[in-house]
C-alpha cells in the first residue's frame, strides 16, 4: 500500500477538523492518530526521502519518523535530515520528530549550527532536540547555546522556555540562579509558567519563582 492510500483509509474528520485549530500547515490535514504514522512509518523504513509531490501534513510526519526510527549512520541521517527540513513548516511536526531523533548525539555540532538558521521551525527543532538528547548531560552547554538564539518568533521563544523549565525539573537551584538572569520578559514568565504547570518540580521551587516573574 503507498503512503497516500493509506492515509486516506486511516483519516478521520473529528480529528482533522481538531488538529486543524491547533496546527497552521500548508499541507491538508486528514486527521490519522499518532500511533498509526508511527507503526507505518516503522514498517516502512528506507534511505531516501519521499516528498517531492506532498500533499499532506501525515505525509511529513511518516518521513520524518522513518529518519528517525531508521539504523542508518549518524552521518547518513544528517544527509537525510538536510533535505527533509525543508518541508517542517509547524510545531507540531517539528516536536515529534525531533524528540524520537536517536543515535545523533555524534553530531550535535549540526543541531548547534541550526540554532542560527533564518527559518523558524529550523531553529526550533534544534532546540527540542537539543533538550531531549543533551541537556541533561551538557547542561551548559545547551543553556548557553540557546541563550544566544536572535530568533524572535514566538514557537522558537516557547521552545527555549520549554527547555529551562525542564532545566528545572533536574537542576532546580542551577535553574532558579539562571532565571534571575533572564532579561527577556516574554522567555522568562513562560517558563515560570511552564514549571509552575509541571508535575517535575518540588511546591518548594514553584513557590520561589513566583515573585520572579517580570512586569
Amino acid at each position: 500500500m503507498d503512503d497516500i492510500k493509506f492515509l486516506r483509509n486511516n483519516s478521520n474528520k473529528l480529528k482533522a477538523d481538531f488538529d486543524r485549530k491547533l496546527i497552521n500547515t500548508k499541507y491538508e490535514i486528514l486527521g490519522v492518530k499518532n500511533d498509526v504514522l508511527v507503526k507505518y512509518a516503522k514498517n516502512n523504513i528506507n534511505d531516501k526521502i519521499n516528498l517531492k509531490s506532498v500533499m499532506f501534513y501525515e505525509q511529513v510526519l511518516i518521513e520524518g519518523y522513518k529518519i528517525a526510527y531508521s539504523n542508518i549512520d549518524s552521518s547518513k541521517k544528517i544527509i537525510l535530515l538536510k533535505k527533509y527540513l525543508p518541508y517542517v513548516d509547524n510545531w507540531a511536526t517539528c516536536d515529534a520528530v525531533a524528540s524520537r531523533l536517536k543515535g545523533l548525539k555524534d553530531k550535535s555540532d549540526f543541531f548547534i549550527k541550526l540554532l542560527s538558521s533564518k527559518n523558524t521551525f529550523d531553529v526550533r527543532f534544534a532546540v527540542v532536540w537539543l533538550m531531549k538528547n543533551l541537556l541533561k548531560e551538557q547542561t551548559n552547554l545547551v543553556l548557553s547555546r540557546i541563550s544566544e538564539v536572535s530568533n524572535q518568533d514566538y514557537y522558537v521563544q516557547m521552545a527555549i522556555a520549554w527547555v529551562y523549565a525542564e532545566a528545572f525539573s533536574f537542576a532546580p537551584d542551577f535553574m532558579l540562579e539562571h532565571l534571575s538572569k533572564i532579561k527577556d520578559k516574554f522567555i522568562r514568565n513562560n517558563t515560570i509558567t511552564k514549571v509552575l504547570q509541571s508535575r517535575k518540580v518540588d511546591l518548594q521551587i514553584k513557590n520561589r519563582i513566583k515573585s520572579m516573574r517580570l512586569f
